[in-house]
């Protein structure tokens, strides 16, 4: 079994933790990027359903599970955030 690496300061995952992280970074941008892969994730409802909408991801071939998800969306939104705060900055 794999184990993170310790580097002192923060720890790296393992490398099938990264795999997976990347797999839901990746499933998100694809639902960005699809309309009906947006429709099936309304179709979950206004209840934010983190296991359904895993099993929505693992049909279309990701891999990952509830943590990494959020994990991922907190990355995403982060990523946003820097760019359009980037975009902002050149404008003034």
């Amino acid at each position: 079994m794999e184990r993170p690496i310790d580097t002192g300061t923060s720890t790296i995952p393992a490398e099938s933790e990264r795999m997976s992280l990347q797999n839901a970074l990746s499933f998100i941008q694809k639902v960005g990027e699809e309309k009906s892969l947006q429709d099936k994730i309304r179709a979950v409802g206004k209840g934010v359903d983190l296991d359904e909408i895993m099993r929505i991801g693992l049909e279309e071939g990701f891999a990952f599970t509830v943590d990494e998800l959020k994990s991922a969306f907190g990355k995403d939104w982060l990523m946003r955030r820097l760019y359009y705060r980037g975009r902002t900055d050149e404008r003034d």
